[in-house]
Formats: structure tokens, sequence, C-alpha cells
């Protein structure tokens, strides 16, 4: 995981170092990539 700060994209972010109204910190976490397809099969009788 790469917890990282937003700089932009949610309204409610007052900026680095500000975190959230009432003093909760945000974070975004970065996806971890697969090196895989998922595949679902579905049996149907």
């Amino acid at each position: 995981m790469s917890p990282r700060s937003p700089l932009f994209g949610n309204e409610f972010f007052k900026g680095p170092g500000q975190h959230l109204p009432g003093g909760a910190p945000e974070m975004v976490i970065n996806s971890v990539p697969t090196s895989h397809e998922i595949l679902i099969k579905v049996y149907v009788k």
C-alpha cells in the first residue's frame, strides 16, 4: 500500500496538513495492480 495525502478531488479536504472538518485525517490508498486476469465461472443448471 502507498498511502498519500490528497491535494485535490475532495471538496471537504481543507488542504495539506489541515485534514477534514472535525480534524479527521484523510488518506488515499493506491491500489495494487495484479499481474493476472480475474476469471469467474458461473455454472447454471
